[in-house]
């Protein structure tokens, strides 16, 4: 990783804070509907990033490129992929990384690059939503615009310190000493992919460690955050948290910046010097393979099983087998084209495949059990109410046509109503759809369950591999209420 930076003598990067990646902020107090998960059971404060396999060369004149594999350790949730540096002669450096979570679908708070710089560089001026703080539901009281500000104005004395200072829509910000030229400009790959930014004098782990302003740290350092993006924050000190559309779940994440020592050539490299960057080679549940870069607009190739070569332009189907991706040369003159990317999938049948293996009862028309599969959670499966009202236990069992190996199961609960929502359940899986094994058992917890039913996300906490799966309904969240409902129910796969 980048561990330091030296623009016209001036040394930008402190040693003991290189780039490196992040997916942990100091809980807000809105987020005390996931800190025990972040920080107790996915210790997501404690990752910490290893490279290996670097590789340099020379590509063109003036020109070279640095790639290194990566992968977290430390956390429950695990980041892997691969990132590269290309630096050119004139002192951009341009960033691209392609991050691949080991579970998909976790809720991560945010996800992108942070780095240090010496205390004096706390002057900031940047293009993007502002004056103040936003979050992708904290945004409408601002406009993108021009600011410029301070590294201590961007802080606010909570109480409990905790993250602060986000600001989206970001193409750029520029970090210089008091009544200087700016010394660095770190701008986002490109105009159409701009990052959520925040810059304070303290990491995340140190304004959670301090309980109160007197425990923080000294001011020595300036910390600038570059994310792909950061979850809403919901209204979890005295109500929901935030609405699904603003949670942020690990998935494939391309990223990508630019560092340059002037604000030419920070356009230059975001326009004239187009450097492509790596796609991240995503398949969904259905076995639709796509391809995603943080430079918006650049072509990209892939190759199946070793097949033709293919110019990608929509999703893909692809059951099973190996897929090599990569983007093209920009303009002419630019960086030369990526080396390719390679992502083995294992055999999947997708939901649109499965069938319903039994269910204990179900609501014709308005409640068929096919309901809880079809990929659409604004329909669901209801047990019987005009045929009769069985009351719990309730089940519904699933075959997915193919052994499959994953790790968790996600209930989503009917969102309309807080009708026949699921209190606690018990989750089995079986090779022949008759004999049963438990693989995890509980009950379910709402935050605010009239506002916010919640999906849930439920880990075995090691991988299964099975073929049918069933969940059984003990209990109703309702005392006395008879009907369970279900408007997903689906796996989490590795």
């Amino acid at each position: 990783m980048l561990s330091a930076l030296r623009y016209g003598g001036q040394d930008l990067i402190l040693p003991d804070y290189p780039v490196t990646l992040q997916a942990y902020r100091s809980p807000v107090d809105n987020d005390s509907w996931i800190r025990s998960k972040v920080e107790g059971k996915m210790k997501m404060q404690n990752m910490k990033m290893e490279c290996s396999d670097v590789q340099a060369s020379v590509i063109s004149p003036g020109v070279a490129r640095v790639t290194a594999e990566f992968k977290t350790k430390g956390s429950e949730l695990s980041l892997s992929g691969r990132i590269t540096w290309t630096v050119f002669g004139n002192g951009i450096i341009n960033a691209s990384a392609r991050i691949y979570p080991s579970a998909k679908g976790e809720e991560l708070l945010r996800l992108g690059f942070t780095f240090g710089m010496p205390a004096a560089y706390d002057q900031v001026e940047y293009l993007g939503l502002g004056p103040w703080d936003n979050y992708r539901d904290r945004r409408t009281s601002c406009w993108k615009d021009l600011f410029r500000t301070s590294v201590d104005d961007m802080f606010f004395a909570y109480s409990r310190p905790q993250d602060m200072g986000n600001r989206m829509e970001t193409d750029w910000v520029a970090l210089s000493k008091d009544k200087s030229a700016p010394a660095l400009w770190v701008g986002a790959a490109s105009p159409g992919a701009p990052l959520e930014v925040s810059i304070l004098r303290y990491t995340p782990r140190e304004l959670n460690n301090a309980k109160s302003l007197d425990k923080l740290p000294e001011k020595n350092k300036v910390i600038v955050n570059l994310d792909a993006f950061q979850m809403g924050l919901g209204g979890s000190s005295c109500g929901p948290r935030p609405l699904v559309k603003y949670q942020t779940l690990s998935e494939a994440t391309p990223l990508g910046f630019v560092l340059a020592p002037a604000s030419g050539l920070l356009n230059l490299a975001r326009s004239g010097l187009l450097v492509p960057h790596s796609p991240v080679i995503e398949r969904d549940g259905d076995g639709m393979v796509s391809l995603s870069s943080s430079t918006p607009g650049v072509e990209m190739k892939y190759s199946v099983n070793k097949g033709p070569e293919k110019v990608y332009k929509k999703p893909f189907k692809l059951p099973e087998g190996n897929v090599r991706a990569w983007a093209a040369a920009g303009k002419p003159g630019s960086a030369a084209p990526t080396s390719p990317d390679e992502r083995q999938f294992p055999l999947i049948k997708g939901q649109a495949e499965w069938k319903i293996l039994s269910a204990s009862s179900e609501e014709p028309d308005t409640g068929f059990a096919h309901f809880a599969i079809d990929g659409k959670p604004d329909t669901y499966w209801h047990t019987s109410y005009t045929n009769g009202l069985p009351g719990f236990p309730h089940s519904i069992a699933v075959d997915m046509g193919t052994r499959m190996k994953f790790t968790g199961f996600i209930y989503t609960p009917r969102m309309d109503k807080d009708k026949g929502l699921i209190s606690q359940y018990a989750f089995s899986i079986s090779d022949d759809g008759k004999n049963w094994k438990e693989v995890k058992k509980g009950q379910f917890t709402y935050h605010y369950i009239r506002k916010d039913p919640a999906v849930q996300r439920i880990d075995f906490g090691k991988p299964v591999e099975a073929r049918y799966f069933k969940l059984d309904a003990k209990s109703p969240v309702r005392s006395g209420e008879q009907s369970a409902t279900v408007a997903e129910l689906n796996i989490i796969t590795q």
